[in-house]
């Protein structure tokens, strides 16, 4: 069919694009989670939380990435000063740092409310993923705090003894968003 335009604007005889024929760097799909509810959880050094946001998404091609877009707001309990995060897919932490002796490794970071009282950090997470799939992926945020025992770790809302409801007590959202980016 040719593709026509006429006297008004209108275009006739045009057809979706396939997936298939999106130049490189295209986004085909974006898949978003957006979690306005707070979170608490008690957790010990060196461990994560359970997830506090997951998205799913099913490539259309193995060899096209998923871009990994991720804003948590951490808080801690009052003996901590750091709050750390990351991002796993389908169970597996990526996009975190080098592993160095006993550290823990994290996608993000930012300090906790022992460092400025009542603060929640905003972390921000990115990530270029190169799935080589073309089933249903899961991924997942998880946050913890900085800290050498068991702590709580919060997410948006402020840290350890701020949870009174007040017009001066923050409560904040966090995203995660997923881009399937054609290769």
């Amino acid at each position: 069919m040719a593709i026509t335009i006429n006297g008004n604007g209108t275009v006739t005889g045009l057809t979706a694009l396939p997936k298939s024929a999106m130049a490189s760097g295209s986004v085909l799909q974006v898949i978003q989670t957006y979690r306005t509810s707070q979170f608490s959880e008690s957790v010990a050094s060196g461990n994560y939380s359970a997830a506090v946001m997951t998205a799913a998404i099913t490539p259309t091609s193995s060899s096209n990435k998923i871009l990994v877009l991720c804003t948590v707001h951490i808080s801690t309990g009052s003996g901590t000063n750091g709050a750390q995060a990351r991002i796993a897919r389908d169970g597996t932490a990526i996009g975190i740092a080098d592993a160095d002796g006993s550290r823990t490794r994290a996608t993000g970071a930012g300090m906790g409310s022992s460092a400025v009282n009542r603060m929640q950090s905003n972390v921000q997470m990115t990530f270029l993923d190169s799935p080589s799939s073309t089933s249903a992926l899961s991924y997942t945020a998880h946050i913890k705090p900085g800290f050498s025992g068991t702590q709580d770790v919060y997410l948006n809302r402020e840290g350890g003894g701020h949870s009174t409801d007040g017009s001066n007590v923050g409560l904040s959202a966090s995203s995660l968003t997923l881009m399937e980016i054609a290769s």
